[in-house]
């Protein structure tokens, strides 16, 4: 589901919930005490994962200071294969929020020149989801297979893992050199090569901030 309907769904913009703390709407999160995880503030602690992929998790992700809405995800994953584009991160498009949850986390992507939309789904082991490829606010006519997800896996990811039990560990940044395969028509393919990377304190679906 794109980041379109499931922000109609979950509202966003609430007060922070980050890593080392927790919120209730309306609330601040406190930081824990110390360094969870044996790392410095903002240096994740323990790697996990292999093959290529697998994610870095642990440590305090919260930086001093940000804790507003104000951060970034900087970068950009360029396709070739099915679907040539170069993909960022565009806050009131696709991207309008950061969908995160259950060990993994979710990116909605707008193509260059305000293109075509796509949802970047990776998770703690390095799993890949790509797309749909949607028209976007141009209405553009796509090739018909790339409308699928498109599944792969080495994906380099790093993620932050709250102190706390009930907050989900999230993403800050992903590192992508991979080929995902259509799910419905194996014979087409894409390659994702790039980075995006979680700078300061972004929204989320979940209706909390985190920061990275």
């Amino acid at each position: 589901m794109h980041l379109k309907s499931a922000a109609l769904i979950a509202s966003f913009l609430f007060i922070v919930g980050a890593c080392g703390g927790t919120a209730a709407p309306g609330q601040s999160a406190s930081p824990a005490s110390g360094t969870p995880g044996g790392g410095s503030a903002g240096t994740p602690a323990a790697t996990a994962g292999g093959g290529g992929g697998g994610a870095t998790t642990g440590g305090d992700c919260i930086k001093p200071g940000t804790n507003t809405a104000n951060g970034s995800v900087e970068g950009s994953v360029v396709t070739t294969g099915a679907y040539a584009a170069t993909w960022a991160f565009v806050v009131g498009n696709n991207g309008i929020a950061i969908s995160i949850g259950g060990g993994s986390s979710r990116i909605g992507l707008t193509a260059d020149d305000n293109g075509p939309e796509a949802d970047l789904h990776v998770d703690t082991a390095g799993t890949i989801e790509f797309g749909g490829i949607l028209p976007g606010p141009k209405g553009e006519t796509l090739p018909p297979n790339v409308g699928q997800i498109f599944n792969g896996s080495g994906a380099q990811v790093t993620f932050c893992k709250p102190t706390d039990e009930t907050t989900p560990s999230y993403l800050c940044a992903v590192t992508l050199d991979n080929d995902v395969i259509g799910s419905t028509d194996s014979s087409a393919m894409l390659h994702l090569k790039g980075t995006l990377t979680i700078k300061g304190t972004m929204p989320t679906t979940l209706g909390v901030t985190i920061t990275c």
